[in-house]
């Protein structure tokens, strides 16, 4: 999925975009001792799922790509049929 993703931002260079996948995927990469005795109790259990916060930034990264795809065919079909109406009259 990461390399899915990587490769539909190929298309689209926004920044942030590419630093919601890189953060989403060190989430998931980094060893992070989320085992802990200090992570289990308190405000601090928050940080006790790293992957999990990485998989959920990945997944709303991709509804995100695909909520805006179809937004972009079909400006693409608009643009498309505009220049056959403007053919056609010549």
């Amino acid at each position: 999925p990461i390399a899915i993703l990587a490769s539909q931002l190929t298309y689209d260079s926004s920044p942030w975009r590419w630093l919601v996948l890189l953060f989403g995927t060190l989430l998931i990469a980094i060893p992070y001792p989320y085992l802990s005795v200090r992570l289990s109790a308190g405000a601090w259990a928050l940080l006790a799922y790293p992957k999990l916060y990485g998989a959920l930034i990945l997944l709303g990264l991709t509804f995100w790509d695909t909520v805006r795809e179809p937004i972009r065919s079909t400006m693409s079909e608009e643009v498309l049929t505009t220049n056959s109406i403007a053919w056609s009259d010549a």
